[in-house]
């Protein structure tokens, strides 16, 4: 509903910058938690329904901007942000794998592997996980991808851990270890290789496409 109403918003006037988004986003957040929350809870009352919200948005003048909401407080976020009862886990992960020069493709699939751990370590959290990019330059070409939970980075981190487990077990042999290590890299090889076959796939799809449209421009200016 609450999402709703800010779409609702939005499409009556899309905002013009981060401030301007952040503006639209608080006065719904506030409308919502004094009709449907304030009316009937007290904002000390700890039982109370709590609401937070992330909201990407792109605004008039191609600025991209993340909105965080909790209780009635709405702030403009930085490179990332994360609420819900999984956040500090998430962080966990993400002051390792977070690197502000990684692209989007990258990004996600990084934050399927966050998710992941998220919901893995609490009976609260479960279900399918959908990550959604928005880009700076708006994509000719929508592109998807499905990954196994299982397999998402190579089994990282049980498919390492077994092995520092026993790192200074000294009645494991180092064969064992090497095994297991070559048996990880292997893994990881075939990712690789996996995906330069479905870049390459890709870009001579793009490339189709891209001659196509040029001989219906070519025809329709004829």
């Amino acid at each position: 509903m609450t999402f709703d109403k800010i779409c609702n918003e939005f499409r009556m006037s899309v905002p013009v910058n981060s401030s301007d988004a952040r503006d639209v986003i608080e006065k719904v957040i506030l409308a919502v938690h004094k009709e449907h929350i304030f009316s009937f809870y007290q904002p000390s009352d700890p039982n109370r329904p709590s609401l937070s919200l992330l909201l990407g948005v792109r605004c008039s003048n191609d600025e991209l901007t993340l909105i965080k909401t909790q209780d009635t407080a709405t702030h403009i976020g930085g490179m990332y942000e994360v609420t819900g009862m999984g956040q500090p886990l998430f962080e966990y992960w993400a002051k390792y794998f977070y690197r502000d020069n990684l692209d989007l493709e990258v990004m996600s699939y990084l934050a399927l592997f966050m998710l992941r751990e998220v919901k893995n370590s609490s009976s609260y959290c479960g279900g399918s996980s959908q990550v959604f990019k928005l880009a700076k330059v708006r994509p000719t070409v929508r592109k998807g991808s499905i990954y196994s939970e299982n397999d998402l980075m190579v089994g990282f981190p049980d498919s390492v851990v077994r092995i520092l487990s026993v790192l200074t077990d000294l009645s494991v042999s180092d064969a064992w270890i090497e095994a297991k290590l070559k048996e990880f890299s292997e893994r990881v090889i075939a990712v690789r290789v996996s995906l330069k076959s479905q870049a390459v796939s890709d870009a001579i799809m793009r490339k189709m496409m891209d001659d196509a449209n040029s001989k219906l421009q070519s025809t329709s200016q004829k």
